[in-house]
């Protein structure tokens, strides 16, 4: 029985051993947990504006107590929809990028979101009404003539009706063709808001196949997009998919002219609140509308606001009026090819090699290709925040690397608002941060050599 007794309990020991073995192996060492509101977000990189749009950025976040991040996203539509149409980059071989984007910035409500968006479009809304008093008589001159000839082309017809002369007939011909070759003058347009998606078409083939929609309620765009004022309730996306991309764009409807975009520039600027951006149709992110946008999602400054803080500096405000308006002014025959010089290329050409990796299997982007396919188009579209470059039509390194931070700061900062939402977005933006986490190492090695 002794001996028994013994081989029973040597093995129930080794029995104990294993499993204590196993459960060592299968034990995950769980790491503290991190609160969803327990995040540090990195500044936005205000530093990559030249002098005087950094000032004013600076100066009208001080001045309406709000985080930099919503004068800085402003001040990124309004040199989209300066620059747009006027400048493009030249990448390799037939690819090229336009320069205007679409941006996001979400805050709560009470966060004087009108207050900056106000500030930053001043100068746009100014030069529009200047452009349209000064040109009001000649447009209405125009349309004038046209009416004239037109009555004449109806009496000529009734007459041809009657007699059949053919020196009637040839005098109908030489009209409508003058009146088809007729260029139409319209008032100018640059920004709209509260839009349907057919006349938006209307205001972007009057206007160089260009528009410019801001909001500071942005959350009414996203309805009209999801059709809200279509007759048969379904989104209409076209317009804005195409408009980002510059693709051949043809609107048809019935009773009326087709119009035709064959380059269209759709710059989005808007400020909306949370919600807006969680709540939007998942067809919008089926069809990569969703993926267009660059983001900002800061903390809200609501109960950490000084009461009397300082104005923003009339010397300041004066010139960023000014040379906003000398870049919407800007008289162009085509748009200008900017070129990155050999050193930029490099540099950009590297970072096309690290993302391009992250598609195949098992790679951080291969479950978000329509995302992490436009970062290359959202990094070629950084130039036109440094606005000194363009005279000299040419990239240098110091400008891809500009780009890059500020890509960077960007998708953390969406990175750290978002995830407090809903699960499978915070994975899906996990994702995206530890991209720009690699992504920003790479532009560190990058600037090493």
């Amino acid at each position: 029985m002794s001996l028994n007794t013994e081989l029973m309990a040597e093995y129930q020991a080794v029995k104990e051993d294993k499993r204590a073995e196993r459960k060592k192996e299968q034990q995950i060492d769980w790491h503290e947990p991190i609160l969803f509101d327990d995040y540090k977000l990195p500044p936005f990189p205000v530093h990559v504006f030249p002098g005087w749009l950094r000032n004013y950025v600076e100066g009208v976040a001080e001045s309406t107590q709000t985080p930099i991040d919503a004068s800085g996203m402003a001040s990124i539509s309004v040199l989209s929809t300066a620059l747009t149409k006027r400048f493009y980059v030249h990448l390799t071989g037939e690819w090229s990028e336009s320069l205007n984007t679409y941006t996001i910035l979400a805050l709560p409500p009470g966060n004087r979101k009108s207050s900056v968006f106000k500030a930053l479009q001043e100068p746009i809304t100014h030069y529009e009404k200047e452009e349209r008093k000064r040109l009001a008589m000649e447009v209405s001159e125009q349309k004038a003539k046209r009416k004239t000839k037109q009555k004449r082309l109806e009496h000529l017809e009734k007459e041809y009706a009657k007699n059949g002369d053919q020196t009637t007939l040839n005098e109908i011909f030489a009209l409508t063709n003058e009146i088809e070759e007729q260029k139409i003058f319209s008032l100018p347009r640059l920004i709209t808001e509260d839009v349907t998606p057919e006349k938006l078409a209307d205001l972007m083939a009057d206007n160089n196949e260009k528009m410019a929609l801001l909001s500071a309620e942005g959350g009414r765009i996203f309805s009209i997009m999801a059709g809200r004022y279509a007759s048969d309730g379904k989104a209409n996306l076209e317009i804005f998919l195409k408009g980002f991309s510059g693709d051949y764009c043809a609107v048809d409807r019935m009773g009326r002219e087709a119009k035709i975009l064959n380059e269209p520039a759709l710059t989005i600027g808007l400020f909306v609140q949370p919600h807006v951006v969680q709540d939007v149709p998942a067809s919008f992110q089926e069809r990569g509308l969703m993926p267009r946008f660059l983001y900002s999602f800061p903390r809200s400054l609501v109960g950490q606001r000084k009461i009397t803080p300082q104005t923003v500096d009339v010397n300041v405000k004066n010139q960023y009026i000014l040379n906003v308006k000398k870049l919407l002014s800007m008289e162009v025959t085509e748009a200008v090819q900017l070129t990155l010089l050999d050193n930029a290329r490099q540099a950009e050409e590297a970072l096309r090699g690290v993302i391009e990796k992250m598609f195949l299997e098992g790679g951080e982007l291969a479950e978000m290709k329509e995302w992490g396919s436009k970062l290359v188009h959202k990094l070629s579209q950084r130039g036109r925040n440094n606005v000194r470059w363009l005279s000299t039509h040419l990239y240098t390194i110091h400008t891809i690397q500009a780009w890059l931070n500020q890509m960077w700061v960007l998708c953390t900062k969406v990175y750290g608002e978002y995830p407090r939402h809903k699960y499978k977005r915070h994975k899906k933006l996990h994702q995206m941060w530890v991209i720009w986490v690699k992504i920003k190492g790479e532009k560190m090695r990058m600037m090493r050599t």
